[in-house]
């Protein structure tokens, strides 16, 4: 599964024409013995992401060796796919591609979403994720209004969403680093020579 969803997530922001992260293949799935199972000071506590304290948050990201700045940017990510999803015309059942009303063979509708699995892109993106999405949370807390998480509550989160809403092309830059690191974190790789995909 390990590199099912590092591909997935990866994929996902390219479908919104968002920054592109290229995936090593060739993770292991963590072993989970019952000796380790059973041991509770190797039971983590999982934390809500949208519900819990931004504090508790904050605080489950560094003990997993990520910086408010990966979470500022994990997070813009987060909302900015959700808010493409809402917005997106693409997502609608009278928005299909290529004739409307063509059907595949589980008579499902067919939609085309882009998608390049590492080659040259083809379809249409589902939005546009940028550093535009930090200009709208920022807008939205002086404003008084919920950001989509309150994690930007958080001075530090905050501060980091500012330096992306000023900075053009910053987002795009930093973010497939920050999501690298985080499916990174606890892998053990196969060790066969992988290359990025």
């Amino acid at each position: 599964y390990a590199d099912a969803l590092t591909f997935a997530g990866a994929e996902a922001m390219e479908c919104f024409n968002g920054p592109k992260s290229t995936t090593s293949l060739g993770k292991l799935d963590p072993v989970i013995t019952a000796a380790s199972a059973e041991d509770e000071s190797q039971q983590q506590k999982y934390v809500d992401l949208f519900e819990d304290d931004p504090a508790e948050i904050i605080k489950a990201f560094k003990t997993s060796g990520l910086s408010e700045r990966e979470v500022a940017l994990l997070y813009g990510g987060m909302i900015a796919i959700s808010r493409a999803c809402k917005e997106s015309s693409l997502l609608t059942k009278d928005s299909v591609m290529d004739g409307g009303d063509d059907e595949n063979e589980m008579g499902d509708e067919v939609i085309e979403i882009v998608d390049s699995f590492g080659a040259k892109p083809f379809g249409n993106p589902i939005g546009q994720i940028d550093e535009h999405i930090f200009v709208s949370i920022i807008k939205e807390i002086k404003a008084g209004e919920d950001p989509g998480a309150s994690i930007f509550r958080d001075e530090i989160v905050a501060g980091w969403a500012q330096n992306y809403a000023s900075k053009k092309n910053s987002f795009i830059k930093d973010y497939p680093l920050a999501y690298r690191k985080l499916v990174s974190l606890g892998a053990q790789n196969t060790g066969g020579g992988t290359d990025d995909f």
